[in-house]
């Protein structure tokens, strides 16, 4: 079972707003919390949170999600271009189907294209480090955000499971649990900036309730 103490410190550094100073004439930008590229940031906070739908046939795990899935991502990320930036996150996943509720906590790579001053093309990849079933479950994100607040994505992931297999077949007098993949496509949308800071608090605790609720390792 996740360590709720040592897990619920990761996220309040990962989520604490920074005092930033006011930049003096002459020296190099700092950490922004309100994300812009450069020259006006040299780094900035990632705090986003929405809500997916699974979209239908977009795998076998799909038909088992029985309302919207919720995700979020607290990080920072520095400027290596006038237009990129890279960075890391703290991922967290959560949602419910037919056996209940499952949430995921991992770590992200994130790359960012800014297309304007707060407009960007964002992608990342995580994987699940803390989780309520297997480990090892891939979770990526292909978002498009005409600001630093609003953004539309898609998130693929690639989940690993648990389940009874039939071991001798076509009888099936006895079976055997196994570990299986299985992947599915999820449409959302996600707040970021100020609005999603508040998100993810309120959604980082639920996730570490979720979590422990259902037993995670």
């Amino acid at each position: 079972m996740i360590k709720a103490v040592g897990l619920a410190a990761v996220v309040a550094v990962c989520v604490g707003r920074p005092v930033v100073s006011q930049q003096a004439p002459g020296t190099s930008p700092g950490v922004c919390y309100h994300a812009r590229p450069k020259p006006t940031c040299s780094a900035f906070l990632l705090t986003n949170a929405g809500l997916y739908w699974v979209l239908p046939g977009a795998g076998p795990y799909a038909s088992q999600s029985v309302a919207p899935v919720m995700r979020a991502d607290w990080g920072i990320m520095w400027n290596i271009g006038a237009r990129d930036a890279v960075g890391g996150a703290l991922f967290a996943a959560l949602d419910k189907n037919t056996g209940g509720a499952r949430a995921w906590l991992g770590p992200a790579a994130r790359y960012r294209h800014w297309l304007s001053e707060s407009g960007s093309l964002d992608v990342g990849l995580g994987v699940a480090a803390w989780y309520s079933e297997l480990g090892g479950s891939l979770f990526g994100v292909v978002k498009v955000s005409p600001n630093r607040v609003v953004g539309v994505a898609l998130r693929p992931e690639f989940l690993r499971s648990e389940g009874a297999f039939c071991a001798d077949p076509p009888i099936c007098s006895y079976s055997r649990t196994d570990s299986h993949w299985s992947s599915r496509v999820a449409l959302g949308v996600e707040l970021g900036d100020t609005p999603g800071l508040v998100a993810t608090l309120v959604f980082g605790l639920v996730v570490l309730v979720g979590v422990a609720v259902s037993g995670g390792n």
